[in-house]
């Protein structure tokens, strides 16, 4: 194992063993993402690759989709058994390399990651083996860093110092991520921004507070709903490419070239 990817597996499962790991504490990803799944009725079984807590696999699992997840780190298989447990589902956890995935070809409907492709230092070799195991109509959906956003600077003001949950990482502009999914012979289908919610700067007081045991604030704040409007207003003028490059991550869903024939 490379030295990059030995601190960085170190550095997950330190943060999944850790309190901070707590379902509580974690903010969920967007809606976006089971949601894109879900509108795709032919998307199933479903593989999650690096599924951390598998919240995003147990909402489709809730939904009737069959559900694989696999993740390198024990102690976050552990967490997502007992989340699965506790909402009565069933989802199938695998511990295992995403870049050597011990499952055979054209298997899966769909498989999905979130935060797991900037990790690495050759992201192809992810990508064709996510496009190795889909069926032909296969979809692939991949959620990363976004590079223009304060979140990206601090990001890289951290990693350095060793300060940084996850490890080391890169990020993706909107560009780069759509040829990287091109290159693998895949197909565009929706591409998508999003902005962070509650802010940088509220995550940042809230994480001082939480450390220093100096003050409490709950994970979001009562005010809510802001979001939506400027989105709204992003689709309805510029659709959508105000979010896609300015959102602290970048989306792509894609499908195999043969899904549109």
């Amino acid at each position: 194992m490379k030295a990059k990817d030995k601190k960085v597996q170190e550095a997950w499962q330190e943060f999944w063993d850790s309190r901070r790991s707590s379902p509580e504490e974690i903010y969920p990803n967007s809606p976006r993402l089971v949601n894109l799944i879900l509108q795709n009725r032919g998307s199933d079984p479903v593989l999650e690759v690096g599924g951390g807590s598998s919240r995003d696999s147990i909402r489709l699992a809730r939904r009737g989709r069959t559900i694989v997840v696999l993740d390198l780190a024990e102690s976050a298989l552990k967490m997502a058994q007992g989340l699965a447990a506790e909402r009565d589902v069933q989802i199938g956890l695998i511990r295992g390399d995403a870049r050597a995935l011990p499952f055979r070809d054209s298997v899966f409907g769909a498989v999905f990651h979130q935060g797991v492709l900037e990790h690495f230092d050759h992201p192809t070799d992810l990508v064709n083996e996510n496009v190795r195991v889909l069926r032909p109509d296969g979809l692939l959906l991949i959620d990363v860093p976004q590079t223009f956003h304060a979140w990206t600077v601090l990001k890289h003001i951290l990693i350095p110092l060793g300060l940084w949950f996850g490890g080391p990482e890169t990020q993706f502009t909107p560009v780069a991520l759509r040829r990287l999914m091109e290159s693998a012979g895949l197909e565009v289908m929706t591409e998508y921004g999003e902005w962070m919610h509650p802010s940088l700067v509220y995550r940042l007081v809230r994480e001082v507070g939480r450390r220093s045991s100096l003050w409490h604030l709950p994970l979001y704040p009562k005010w809510r709903g802001l979001i939506g409007l400027w989105r709204k207003l992003d689709v309805t003028l510029f659709k959508g490419k105000i979010e896609l490059w300015t959102g602290y991550v970048v989306g792509v869903l894609a499908c195999k070239r043969s899904c549109g024939s």
